[in-house]
């Protein structure tokens, strides 16, 4: 095999993948958000709690 046909063979493998690449990165991107919210509100609630002492 040359090298632009194995190229093209991966290029072709992720582009039919790409619809589930797309949905995987979603929920990432979703579940990290969901993990952070936590910790960014009990920053807040902390920062408010230190400012009224």
């Amino acid at each position: 095999m040359q090298k632009t046909e194995t190229f093209d063979e991966i290029r072709a493998a992720v582009l039919s993948l790409r619809g589930s690449i797309r949905a995987i990165a979603a929920f990432s991107a979703t579940a990290n958000l969901l993990m952070l919210a936590p910790a960014l509100y009990m920053a807040s609630v902390h920062c408010r709690d230190t400012d009224s002492r």
